[in-house]
Order: C-alpha cells, then structure tokens, then sequence
C-alpha cells in the first residue's frame, strides 16, 4: 500500500521525487544482495519507490 511504502522508504507523505530517489539509494546500498541485503528487501524498496514516484507523477502525494 502506499502507507507501507512510506514507511519503506523512511519518509513522510508528501516528499518531493528527489527525496524519494535519495531514500532509495540509501537503502539499496543496504537491501541489495550484492551488498549483503536480501533479495526480499531489495524488492520490497523498489516496489516502494516505484508507487511513490508514479503517484508523484501524476501529482498525488
């Protein structure tokens, strides 16, 4: 849900796409597998990021 996709990213509703881009290459410096994270994590953030930035996109925060 998008709730649970804030909560991923560690952010509040309604940060800007530069911030949810930041938060993402955070955390996937430390969720990727290549990094000793899990494949499960490093879903899970992605899938975060990808419903943040396509409501941001289409001007919903």
């Amino acid at each position: 849900t998008v709730d649970e996709a804030w909560q991923v990213l560690g952010l509040q509703p309604g940060a800007s796409e530069e911030e949810i881009r930041a938060a993402h290459r955070r955390l996937m410096r430390a969720a990727h597998p290549d990094s000793g994270g899990s494949d499960w994590m490093a879903a899970r953030v992605n899938q975060a990021r990808d419903i943040l930035l396509g409501r941001a996109r289409r001007g919903r925060r």
